[in-house]
């Protein structure tokens, strides 16, 4: 069976690479770097909706917001 990759951990690796550090990706989206950190860390168990469409564009499309909520948008970025 093939493993699927979970949308935070394409947004940790992205993160990890196009950021300087998890402050800067806070600034990015607008939200307190500790917020970021429990999301990265997988204490936040799921990314609140509002935070899709900007970490979407803060990461210039690598992270899409289906992949972080596949529960409320589809691949095409409609919402269901």
């Amino acid at each position: 069976m093939e493993e699927q990759t979970s949308g935070i951990d394409i947004l940790r690796a992205v993160v990890t690479t196009d950021f300087e550090s998890q402050t800067d990706f806070a600034r990015a989206i607008g939200k307190p770097q500790s917020s970021v950190y429990e999301l990265l860390s997988g204490e936040r168990k799921k990314v609140p909706a509002e935070w899709c469409a900007k970490i979407e564009e803060a990461t210039g499309g690598k992270v899409k917001r289906h992949q972080l909520r596949p529960d409320l948008w589809q691949e095409t970025g409609a919402a269901q």
